[in-house]
C-alpha cells in the first residue's frame, strides 16, 4: 500500500459526489481494501470511499512502531561501538599486534551454527597443530565478558553456548592465541 496524489473527476456525471478540484493525496481504495477492508465503503453504485479518520490511530501505532526500533538500533550501533572499544583496550593492554601472524592467520577458523540461533548454537574451531595457548571469549555489547573457554586443547573442536549460559541477544567471540586476538565473529541467540 503507497501514499498517493490523484485527481477526483470532475466531469458532469459525477456533480452529485461534489468532488474538490485539484491534487488530493491518500490511497487507492482497491489497495487499502485488500489490506484493510472495513475502512473502505462501497456504495449502492459501486463506488469506493475511504475512512480516513479511522487510519489515524493505525498510522500513529506504526510511527510508534518505527520510532522504537530506531531507538533499539541505536542501541544497538552504541553497544556494538562498546564492544569494539573494549575489544581494542584489550588490544592496547596486551600489547597485541597480530602482524607476526598474518602469514599464518588462514590456519585459524571459527564460526557458529544455527546463526541465528533458537536456544543454543554451536561455536567450531580449527587451529593449527603447534598452537598452545588458546581460548574463545564471549561478549555481550556493552563489552561485559559473559564466557570464557578453557584452554583449548584439540586442533579441532567444539563449544556448545547456550542463551542459559550468555543470555538471549547479539554477542561478540573472539578466538585467542597467545594472548592475541586472532579472529572476531558475532552470533545471535533468540
Amino acid at each position: 500500500m503507497d501514499g498517493r496524489s490523484y485527481q477526483l473527476k470532475q466531469e458532469p456525471k459525477y456533480a452529485d459526489k461534489n468532488f474538490s478540484p485539484g491534487t488530493h493525496f491518500g490511497f487507492y481504495a482497491q489497495e487499502l481494501q485488500k489490506v484493510l477492508p472495513e475502512l473502505v465503503q462501497e456504495d449502492e453504485k459501486g463506488y469506493l470511499a475511504i475512512n480516513y479518520i479511522e487510519i489515524i490511530p493505525l498510522l500513529t501505532e506504526a510511527i510508534k512502531e518505527l520510532a522504537n526500533k530506531q531507538e533499539l538500533v541505536a542501541q544497538y550501533e552504541n553497544r556494538l561501538n562498546q564492544i569494539e572499544q573494549t575489544i581494542s583496550d584489550l588490544s592496547d593492554q596486551k600489547q597485541v599486534t597480530n602482524s607476526h601472524l598474518l602469514p599464518n592467520a588462514y590456519r585459524f577458523n571459527i564460526g557458529n551454527y544455527p546463526n541465528p540461533a533458537k536456544h543454543e548454537t554451536i561455536i567450531e574451531y580449527h587451529l593449527p597443530k603447534d598452537t598452545n595457548d588458546a581460548k574463545i571469549m564471549v561478549f555481550d555489547l556493552q563489552g561485559n565478558e559473559l564466557y570464557s573457554s578453557d584452554k583449548l586443547s584439540d586442533a579441532n573442536g567444539k563449544l556448545s553456548i547456550s542463551s542459559n549460559l550468555v543470555g538471549q541477544g547479539l554477542f561478540n567471540y573472539v578466538l585467542i592465541v597467545n594472548n592475541e586476538i586472532v579472529l572476531t565473529r558475532k552470533m545471535i541467540i533468540e
